[in-house]
């Protein structure tokens, strides 16, 4: 990803179990600002030895970045639940896969697996389109439009419209996804930036759409010991961001902050690692490239989701 925002990715660190007064056990277990937090980023089980209410938050997987001067793909749902009731026992807490890489010459939409826990689901994103294929609309965030393969009026250009619908449970206030930038053909095709969950995805202009950025994980979630998520405009702990468009020319549009990838253009011929949302962002892939010489031309995979669960310790 060529990040909008510098700085280094935060690393995901990992501490002890800590035992403390309630003693829930599920996912990576640490201790910050008097709350304990549980953070799942593989599909696992919380288990409470009571009822309690706890904050929640919720990242599905990304959309995969479509191919051949293609949009990037739409991050995942961001939800978040300041007071959720959560009954004891054990319950099932499933994080959901990014999107699928798109590789030519099957022009396919990938989009990212929704992730749930106890009454919450935040949606996948959506896959961008690729080489004339439209995104699809329900699913968190669209994927971007493209304009590539020879198919540049009408709906083909058009971003996914996809949004996080509103959760029947009215403890969340955030349910957050948003639309992908349209894809142009002159003065080169060029596919538009995959949706975030805190903004739009751009239009392709003249560089192909930068990704909307991603959320920040509300001040709970914000623990030094154990860190996840990007740097964006606020500080760390950004997730879902959209994927950046790729382009036909030069200057593939950048990833959203919140793990979204970089869209690719001809030169280099090669795929980059960065098209790749990162894992446990929700992040959308990058766009591929154009003119058919190869890797460039594929899409990046969408970010893996994330659940983290915190308490009063």
């Amino acid at each position: 990803m060529a990040p909008l925002f510098t700085g280094l990715r935060l690393g995901f660190g990992r501490s002890a179990e800590v035992a403390g007064p309630f003693s829930a056990t599920g996912g990576t277990v640490t201790t910050a600002g008097g709350k304990t937090i549980h953070t799942f980023l593989s599909s696992g089980t919380f288990n409470a030895p009571s009822p309690l209410t706890a904050e929640v938050l919720l990242v599905g997987g990304g959309g995969g970045g479509g191919n051949d001067a293609a949009g990037g793909g739409g991050a995942g749902g961001f939800v978040y639940y300041p007071a959720m009731p959560i009954t004891s026992g054990p319950l099932s807490v499933v994080i959901g896969a990014g999107g699928a890489n798109q590789f030519k010459p099957a022009y396919v939409i990938t989009p990212g697996v929704s992730s749930t826990f106890n009454s919450g689901t935040a949606l996948g994103g959506g896959g961008a389109g690729g080489n004339g294929s439209v995104s699809p609309s329900s699913f968190a965030s669209g994927g971007g439009g493209n304009g590539a393969g020879g198919v540049c009026s009408g709906p083909a250009t058009i971003g996914g419209s996809g949004a996080q619908p509103s959760q029947p449970n009215p403890g969340a206030p955030i349910n957050a996804g948003n639309a992908g930038g349209n894809g142009v053909c002159s003065p080169t095709q060029g596919g538009g930036g995959g949706g975030g969950a805190g903004s739009a995805g751009d239009p392709r202009s003249t560089n192909s759409g930068k990704g909307g950025d991603g959320l920040q994980a509300p001040p709970s979630f914000r623990n030094p010991v154990s860190s996840y998520g990007t740097p964006g405009p606020g500080g760390a702990y950004y997730f879902a961001g959209g994927g950046g468009g790729g382009n036909f020319g030069t200057n593939g549009g950048s990833g959203g902050a919140g793990g979204g990838g970089r869209g690719s253009y001809p030169s280099p011929s090669t795929f980059s690692p960065d098209q790749n949302a990162l894992q446990n962002t929700g992040g959308g892939g990058g766009g591929g490239g154009g003119q058919n010489i190869g890797p460039a031309d594929n899409g990046g995979s969408g970010g893996s989701g994330i659940v983290i669960i915190a308490y009063p310790s």
